[in-house]
Order: C-alpha cells, then sequence, then structure tokens
C-alpha cells in the first residue's frame, strides 16, 4: 500500500477535492465535528436516517456525507485511544465520496502542502466494505499525525500498522462503520447530532478469542512477511490473517516497556528518513539494535502463543535463528581495569571448556529447559537439531553427576571426566556443522 505525496497547485487541489457531480445537482460539503474532516459529496444524506446503513450490494456500504464524517470522528477517537494520544490534530482532511470510484481494498489519502500546512485528500467510492473505510480514514490519519513534525521526506507509513490500526479498530466501531440513527430520534433533522457517535465497549476476552480463532489455521508470519507482504498476503482470507498477525505484532510493541512513547516517536520520525524501517529501529532502540533482533523478538511471541493457537508457530529460518541465541551465552568482559567492559556472546563449547564446575551446573540446566521449550514449537527438521543440543548438554551433565556421586579410583574418575568432555564437545561440533548446513539450506546468511 504506497501513497503518493503530492505539492499542487490550487486550481488542481479544487479539480481533485471536490469532483463534479450529476449535471444540475449541487454539490454538498459537511463538516465533521471537531472540523479536521470535510466531506464532499454531489448527493446529501436522505431525509430518512432509516436509508442510511448496508443499502448496497454484498459486504458493501453505501456513503453518504453526514454518516460519513459523524464515522470519521469516530475512528479518529478509536484510533487516539490505540496510540494514548490526545486530539490535537493540525492538517485538514478533505473526503471525497466519488460517483465514478470503483470499491477498492486500500483507499489512501493524498498530503496537499499549502503554505500553511498540509491538508489531506481521501477519495471513496460511493459503495465501500467497512474495513476498507477505516483502513482509508487510519492512512489519513497516521500521515497527518507523522507530518506534525515535518522532515526532508514524506513520511512512509507501513502497511503492517495501518492494518493492525484497522483490526484494533473494527472492535470499536464493527464492521459496519457507519454512524447509527438514535433508536429516540429516526428522522433527520437539523444537525448530525442524532447520529450515534459514541464508541463501542470492547469485549476483550472475545477479542482475543476471534483473534486466536484466525490465527489457528496459519502460522503467525514472519516480520519480513509483516514488513513487505506480497499481494498474495493482501486480499481475501488471506488479508484477515494478515491484519490479525499485525494486531498481534502492534500490541506486543504497545506492552513494551515505554511502547506508547515509542510509537509517538516512531511516528514523530518518519518524515526524517526514507523508509521507516530506519525510524522504527531509532524509536525502539532500548529494545532493538537491528532488524534482525525485531525477528527473533517476534518469533518469541510466537512461541508463546503456540499454546493458545494449539499449532507450531515458528517457521524453520526464524526458529533456527532463535535457537543459535540459546546455544551460547552473553557475557560482559572487562580484560584490564582500564579497559571498558564489552558484551561478548561466549559459545556452549567455551563454556565447557573454561567455566567453573559450579557456574556451569547453575546456568547449564536452564539452557537445557530452555531448549527443550523452544523444540516444542519448531518445525520437525529444526526441532530434532534443538532436542539434540538439549539432550547433549542434559548427557554431559548427568554423566558428571553419576561420576561425583560414584567416584571410583581418582585416576579413573579423571580420566572418565575428561572421556565426557571429549565426547560432548565432538558432539557439539558435529551438531554445529549440521546447523550451518541447514541455514544453506534455508537460505539465511
Amino acid at each position: 500500500m504506497r501513497r503518493r505525496w503530492q505539492v499542487l497547485p490550487r486550481a488542481a487541489i479544487g479539480l481533485l477535492l471536490f469532483a463534479a457531480g450529476p449535471e444540475g445537482q449541487a454539490a454538498v460539503t459537511v463538516h465533521s465535528r471537531s472540523g479536521q474532516f470535510i466531506v464532499h459529496s454531489d448527493r446529501s444524506t436522505p431525509p430518512s436516517l432509516s436509508q442510511i446503513g448496508p443499502g448496497g450490494t454484498n459486504n458493501l456500504v453505501a456513503l453518504y456525507p453526514d454518516p460519513v464524517a459523524v464515522s470519521c470522528e469516530r475512528i479518529k477517537s478509536a484510533l487516539l485511544a490505540e496510540l494514548g494520544r490526545p486530539d490535537r490534530w493540525r492538517g485538514k482532511i478533505h473526503v471525497t465520496i466519488d460517483p465514478r470510484g470503483q470499491p477498492v481494498a486500500f483507499p489512501t489519502a493524498v498530503g496537499l502542502r499549502y503554505g500553511d500546512g498540509w491538508h489531506y485528500a481521501l477519495r471513496l467510492p460511493r459503495e465501500l466494505e467497512g474495513p476498507a473505510l477505516i483502513r482509508g480514514v487510519v492512512h489519513a490519519l497516521l500521515s497527518e499525525i507523522a507530518n506534525r513534525t515535518p522532515g526532508p521526506a514524506a513520511p512512509e507509513i507501513p502497511i503492517w500498522l495501518v492494518e493492525a490500526l484497522t483490526g484494533q479498530i473494527l472492535g470499536r466501531v464493527g464492521p459496519d462503520p457507519l454512524a447509527r440513527p438514535n433508536r429516540v430520534t429516526g428522522r433527520y433533522g437539523v444537525g448530525i447530532g442524532q447520529l450515534q457517535a459514541a464508541l463501542t465497549d470492547r469485549a476483550i476476552a472475545e477479542e482475543n478469542r476471534q483473534l486466536l480463532r484466525t490465527l489457528h489455521s496459519r502460522p503467525l508470519l514472519t516480520f519480513e512477511e509483516l514488513s513487505l507482504p506480497s499481494a498474495d498476503l493482501l486480499r481475501g482470507e488471506a488479508l484477515e490473517h494478515y491484519r490479525a498477525c499485525a494486531q498481534v505484532f502492534f500490541v506486543s510493541l504497545r506492552q513494551l516497556p515505554g511502547g506508547p512513547q515509542a510509537f509517538a516517536q516512531f511516528l514523530s520520525l518518519l518524515p526524517q528518513h526514507l523508509n521507516w524501517q530506519t525510524a522504527f529501529l531509532i524509536a525502539f532502540h532500548p529494545h532493538f539494535s537491528r532488524l534482525l533482533d525485531v525477528e527473533k523478538w517476534w518469533a518469541l511471541g510466537a512461541q508463546e502463543l503456540r499454546a493458545a493457537v494449539g499449532s507450531s508457530m515458528l517457521s524453520a529460518p526464524t526458529g533456527l535463528l532463535w535457537l543459535e541465541d540459546l546455544l551460547g551465552f552473553l557475557v560482559d568482559i572487562q580484560e584490564t581495569a582500564e579497559t571498558p567492559r564489552q558484551r561478548r556472546f561466549v559459545p556452549l563449547i567455551s563454556v565447557l571448556i573454561d567455566w567453573s564446575a559450579p557456574l556451569q551446573n547453575r546456568l547449564l540446566p536452564i539452557r537445557v529447559r530452555q531448549l527443550r521449550q523452544l523444540a516444542a514449537s519448531l518445525p520437525p527438521e529444526v526441532k530434532d537439531l534443538a532436542s539434540a543440543y538439549a539432550n547433549t548438554l542434559q548427557n554431559y551433565l548427568d554423566q558428571r553427576e553419576r561420576l561425583r556421586t560414584q567416584p571410583s579410583l581418582p585416576g579413573l574418575t579423571a580420566a572418565q571426566g575428561a572421556a565426557n568432555l571429549r565426547d560432548t564437545v565432538a558432539r557439539l561440533e558435529a551438531l554445529h556443522t549440521q546447523r550451518l548446513e541447514m541455514r544453506t539450506r534455508l537460505g539465511l546468511p
């Protein structure tokens, strides 16, 4: 979902925003309650609000200016609630209901830079699916929020963020986002205040169950698939699955320490960088230094969801990357009193050869348990490798414990201990070779 940003003369903007209606029919302009949304249409809202609503074909809803204006405000309220932000809008959003437009899945806003700042144009057909309407308004709102701190580049709004917020907002406004008439007043009067503007209370438990049902038949998408989705992931049932994965990704990020603040910084940094990934790493730097770190963290989240969903959640490449993080320990090393501490990754073989037995006894059982837990979330090929690492470490610990509790002659016990270490190192070296071969087969660098 790519959007094009342009700086247009006022004459061109007039043609873009105010589509000519049928000959002889006056155009209608409706302002939303906050004034941020201005809805343009070639036809007015019908006198009876009972005519407003699904009224279209299939899953399409018929768009009229008054309910669209109210619904835009409801969508904005839901989005601000998800982001934890106050309503401090600066740029107006012009929504044009185009009688010649065709239903589209991904309506996108066009940014228009005036002398007094940015304005945004969102063109919609007369009939549109509810999620598509939410998606278009979300894209316009995120663009407006990002451009409050202008930069040299137009903000690239990631599709996963638009889709995640679309899914979150659906839980607040429903699949038909158009404002409904009040139960008491069924006739249209002098204002649009007679339309229901309040958000519905979200049933968190039911929402989580729906997400898990959506994810039950398919594994979670990888971070790369979320970042650069193929066209096949953005249509039909695959789009629902993509949206569910994006929602889980968004909520998981928001739950990180300082998550809401990081999202606020992320949006403000988008105009400063040519791609969203750079802004993302800066905003979430306390948690991720590289995109690979995001992939690994996302894989861990997938592992935790596996029990609820009931199916393997990790792809083979992602599982192998996560396995490699468990094949050693991160330690802070200071070689001399004058040199600063450096964090290094100590592989398992070095741990067995160089670290003391008490330290091994404290750390290796934890690593064995982590390897077995990870293995439960892996596809067969990587699962066997993770289990082999766990079994090798456990056999090493068991053999050393037997030598400690049932000593024979001192010289023989030492020789048996050395043989146990030698055999374990040889086994780890063989597993290392298997792992490198697997990396090549899976296309990992």
